[in-house]
């Protein structure tokens, strides 16, 4: 068995970077004048064009009020409409041509810091991550 102290420094190193990338988000976020919440809801939308509200929640593992106030707040600015879904509960988060328009270019500016990153890494590097995040994926899947 490993030792618990390699345990903690691993858990160090794999915060530490996942706080590196967060900053870069809220970078970009703040360069829009914008919340981080807000640019990930923005970058699901511009992902998926069939989401709900839960969907957002799900992936963003946010509380229902949260979203809902950042999806109130999109559609009084005409950037989003919600549409009936098949079921007449379910709501739709779709984006209007005014908000798809004001959020490609922020989509862009993800999308790039993106590439910009993972160009920097090597492909093999790249593989091995995603084998990764799959194992923890998997393991939390179980519980």
């Amino acid at each position: 068995m490993k030792e618990k102290k390699y345990y903690y420094e691993v858990m160090e190193k794999l915060n530490f970077g996942m706080a590196l990338l967060e900053e870069k988000y809220e970078s970009i976020a703040a360069a829009h004048n914008i919340t981080y919440n807000r640019l990930m809801i923005i970058y699901i939308l511009m992902e998926d064009e069939q989401v709900t509200q839960m969907d957002i929640c799900q992936a963003m593992h946010l509380p229902k009020s949260t979203v809902h106030s950042i999806v109130v707040s999109m559609q009084k600015d005409g950037l989003i409409v919600l549409q009936e879904g098949s079921n007449g509960k379910e709501k739709y988060v779709v984006t209007t041509e005014r908000g798809r328009e004001q959020f490609q270019t922020i989509y862009d500016d993800v999308r790039g810091m993106e590439i910009e990153l993972l160009d920097s890494i090597p492909e093999a590097d790249l593989q091995h991550l995603l084998r990764i995040i799959d194992k923890i994926a998997a393991l939390e899947s179980k519980q």
